[in-house]
């Protein structure tokens, strides 16, 4: 590998062109995606009733 090649950055500036069906005007910051899991592998609404009070 190149001094230049090592300084080049791994992704480009700026959204991806609007391309199919990605539309960068959709794009938001701080997007992000979570999920509760019931560690003992039983359904239960208990743990978001918890964190709701």
């Amino acid at each position: 590998m190149s001094d230049q090649t090592a300084s080049r950055p791994l992704t480009p500036p700026g959204l991806p062109p609007r391309q199919g069906l990605y539309d960068p005007a959709y794009e938001h910051d701080a997007c992000g995606v979570g999920f509760v899991v019931a560690m003992k592998g039983r359904k239960s609404h208990a743990i978001v009733e918890q964190a709701l009070t």
